[in-house]
């Protein structure tokens, strides 16, 4: 039909017509795709296609993917559905093929598993913690710096509430009092805690919280960066007793100067 000549690239049908299928479709060999890529098609794509044939002629109706070539000289990925044609004794008198131009799609799902696998090892390098709860909470999934930072395991933080990690009741109050700030768009999304680690250390983090939307722009849940701010701490601490102790060094040498004064 038309749509198969304007999808291969030809003027009309009658430069299709005629020809065998072994003319239109490469079977092995490099070849350039419309995707763009440049493929290889090798003995397992060409017993892919003889294993198609052979569905169709035993049961009557085969799906594949074929590659065609474009009067441009590269291939078009095509989706098959092919249905055998026989006479009325049954016997085998040709094939009829519905075939689909899969090349946007191809395409599509490439740029989607780059970007997966880009946010995939974005996530698992980060050094900061990471981690994303379902709309009740529950953890889903983490990263590897959490893990290391908390010393759980992947698998035993799936499923359990990040509270867990709190170490007392009044961390506990704070924890619910930013779920419902979160809840009500309270701009409560950035704050520092003490959490609790596998062996029971306290340790200071800082937690930046955004909530997660679904298709329907609901709340379906939480992504929390997580940073150890242990040597923050410590150094603000070294900070204080260095202020201190410089306070009390100028006050005992005003007193000093006092009492020389008198």
């Amino acid at each position: 039909n038309d749509a198969l000549v304007q999808m291969l690239g030809y003027g009309s049908a009658s430069e299709i017509i005629g020809r065998h299928l072994l003319e239109l479709a490469p079977f092995e060999g490099p070849v350039t795709c419309a995707t763009g890529e440049q493929l290889t098609l090798d003995k397992g794509y060409y017993e892919t296609q003889i294993a198609t044939t052979n569905q169709l002629f035993e049961t009557g109706l085969a799906r594949g993917l074929l590659y065609i070539f474009h009067t441009k000289g590269h291939v078009v990925p095509i989706e098959v559905t092919m249905s055998l044609l026989t006479d009325q004794d049954g016997e085998r008198r040709g094939t009829i093929a519905i075939c689909r131009d899969i090349t946007e799609r191809l395409i599509t799902e490439k740029r989607i598993l780059e970007a997966k696998l880009f946010m995939e090892n974005v996530f698992e390098t980060a050094r900061d913690g990471i981690y994303v709860t379902d709309a009740f909470g529950k953890t889903i999934l983490v990263n590897k710096a959490f893990c290391e930072m908390t010393g759980y395991g992947q698998a035993e933080v799936m499923g359990m509430s990040p509270t867990r990690l709190l170490p007392d009741e009044p961390e506990v109050a704070l924890s619910r009092q930013i779920m419902e700030a979160l809840a009500n768009h309270s701009d409560m999304s950035r704050f520092e805690t003490k959490w609790r680690r596998r062996n029971g250390t306290l340790f200071p983090v800082e937690v930046r919280l955004a909530v997660l939307k679904n298709a329907k722009g609901e709340d379906n849940g939480i992504v929390a960066n997580v940073s150890d701010i242990t040597e923050r701490v410590e150094a603000q601490e070294a900070l204080r007793r260095s202020y201190e102790e410089l306070e009390l060094k100028v006050s005992q040498r005003t007193e000093s100067l006092e009492d020389m004064n008198t």
